[in-house]
């Protein structure tokens, strides 16, 4: 095919995946069909316009038309044997029914990993795959950035036609189908000009694996020191952090991708660098020790809150992150005759394997949210979770017709009327923020419940109001989690509650809620003070000196009150002074 015709199949072909695109998730043209039909067609688009454009290139377009839509075809029925466990409440649910990217996530990953794989009949090509898979990766992003200069040159000549009040350009582009339409065009005949300069493709990417090469050395460092570190000082200390198994697994992710390049596509393209041989070596060791962490760390959290979809796909994405590590383990560790060919043979053999894993996800023997469904409803059922402050709302929303019915199985238990009382917020809810915020103050009411039932007051003889009186804004927005830690602790809570006239343009007594964990501790100060009846939270300004004062509790134990009056009444304990931030001023 000439070069000129195949710009004219690529631009047509991308217009008509714009119009298509418009049609069906922004005009929902098919929102009336049976779900199943709306999803497979939704789906089919998503995957055959991508597909085609980027196998159009190196194959015959009738060729490349039929391989993508074969791809197209049996993704999109896995997707629609998914879709099965979820009812379609809304037309966004025909997309994304989890709400959470659970689906197009994987539907995309499939995706990408099979275009590469149908460029030829020799499938298990190290070489093809890989340059390929680099190649439309490349002219992906090329055909992005001008997409996004080419717009750029469209406001511009439109903010210059303006000066001269003609306003056509601004009146397309308000037209959403007009952008969309057109956005497809432009990426269409920029890939068929990437196609046309297939060689200067090959040249660049020559230019990103030594580039990427550069980074070997340090990201090899960055995990080595990790992985001593963490043998050496715990896997506590790892634990403690946020989102520590998606940092590990992430650089592992990096480290890959720099394994990679290093590797080339053939024997020819290897970087043969003494300091690259050893670098790859040395991840062989570390980054299956990195992933084992990460998998521990989510096993833990599994252990601790039962399944979710989302533990689910992180425990996947985990295992497909190990398998990819185990060719440079096995061969270039030891570095065993001809390991390079071993190890990219390995890696094909691992991405064959997360297209198995991936298509998995669709099919009953991964039902993630039936297991998920069963796991929750076990830990309810068994004392593993308190019912009391458990969100309900991805049972009730996000999973499937599985959640529904473990919800109903949990509902005959006639559970407390708190405890109905939040399924049913979570049922009416229209967004899990609504659902969660019902959550919240119930979890946080049942909270302070329990440390006003065992908080030490002075004067003695003073009683905490009810937590039922207590707004329920104030009781979502003021968690007592920085009491708890005092307050709850078995041997002597350190924590006390303070009665006095502490707003005194406010008519009653207020509450001072003073807890110090440790003598010297830096302490946590709640004001609750009463408004026509209802009683809020708020914070005090504390000015604390931790040199002459560090056991605060005590003092207010064994000392007669201070009391200041700056405007508002404030505390002295000592030399630490707590001053309410008065909620009138």
């Amino acid at each position: 095919m000439t070069a000129e015709r195949l710009r004219l199949v690529l631009g047509a072909t991308g217009a008509v995946a714009g119009f298509a695109y418009y049609i069906l998730l922004e005009e929902q043209a098919l929102a009336m069909a049976p779900a199943s039909l709306h999803r497979f067609v939704v789906y089919f688009a998503i995957a055959f316009f991508p597909a085609f454009g980027l196998l159009a290139g190196p194959l015959l377009p009738a060729v490349a038309a039929l391989r993508a839509a074969i791809i197209a075809t049996a993704l999109s029925l896995l997707v629609v044997l998914a879709g099965l466990r979820f009812t379609v409440d809304r037309p966004s649910d025909i997309l994304e029914p989890a709400s959470s990217g659970l689906m197009i996530g994987p539907f995309l990953l499939l995706v990408t990993l099979l275009i590469p794989l149908s460029v030829t009949r020799q499938w298990f090509d190290y070489a093809t795959f890989f340059r390929s898979a680099w190649s439309a990766a490349l002219k992906t992003i090329i055909a992005l950035l001008f997409l996004l200069l080419f717009w750029a040159v469209y406001f511009l000549s439109n903010a210059l036609l303006e000066l001269v009040g003609i306003d056509i350009l601004d009146d397309l582009a308000s037209e959403e189908v007009f952008s969309i339409t057109l956005s497809g065009a432009v990426l269409g005949v920029v890939l068929a000009i990437a196609f046309e300069l297939d060689e200067l493709i090959t040249t660049i990417l020559r230019l990103v694996f030594g580039l990427l090469r550069l980074l070997l050395l340090p990201v090899t460092a960055v995990a080595t020191l990790f992985v001593i570190a963490a043998l050496v000082q715990g896997l506590d200390v790892v634990f403690s952090q946020r989102s520590a198994a998606g940092t590990m697994l992430a650089m592992t992710a990096g480290a890959m991708l720099l394994v990679i390049a290093t590797l080339g596509t053939k024997d020819e393209d290897f970087a043969r660098h003494l300091i690259l041989l050893w670098s790859l070596r040395i991840l062989g060791a570390a980054l299956p020790i990195m992933v084992s962490i990460a998998i521990y760390a989510l096993w833990l959290r599994i252990g601790e809150y039962g399944w979710t979809p989302d533990r689910l796909a992180g425990i996947l994405a985990a295992a497909v992150a190990l398998i990819f590590t185990l060719p440079v383990a096995a061969y270039a560790l030891p570095s065993r005759s001809d390991w390079q060919r071993h190890v990219r043979n390995g890696l094909l053999w691992s991405v064959l394997a997360t297209v198995g894993i991936a298509i998995l996800w669709f099919t009953p023997l991964l039902d993630a949210q039936r297991i998920s469904a069963r796991s929750q409803l076990a830990r309810l059922t068994g004392g593993l979770t308190d019912p009391a402050t458990y969100s309900y709302y991805p049972l009730a929303h996000e999973w499937g017709k599985a959640g529904k019915n473990a919800l109903d199985s949990f509902k005959a238990m006639k559970p407390g009327p708190e405890v109905q009382s939040l399924i049913a917020a979570a049922e009416r809810a229209d967004n899990k923020w609504a659902a969660e915020q019902v959550a919240t103050r119930a979890g946080n009411a049942s909270s302070w419940r329990q440390l006003f039932a065992r908080i030490e007051t002075r004067p003695a003889a003073a009683t905490l109001p009810p937590i039922e009186d207590v707004a329920s804004d104030s009781l979502a927005h003021s968690p007592p989690n920085g009491h708890n830690a005092s307050c709850l602790q078995e041997n002597e809570p350190r924590c006390i509650a303070v009665a006095g006239d502490f707003l005194p343009r406010v008519s009653g007594i207020e509450w001072a809620i003073v807890s110090q964990q440790y003598p010297g501790t830096y302490p946590q100060v709640t004001l609750l003070y009463s408004d026509a009846g209802v009683w809020h939270f708020s914070s005090f300004g504390v000015d604390f000196s931790a040199e002459d004062d560090a056991d605060l509790i005590s003092i207010l134990r064994d000392r007669p009150l201070e009391w200041i009056d700056p405007g508002v009444r404030g505390l002295a304990i000592g030399n630490t002074t707590l001053m309410p931030m008065n909620p009138r001023n």
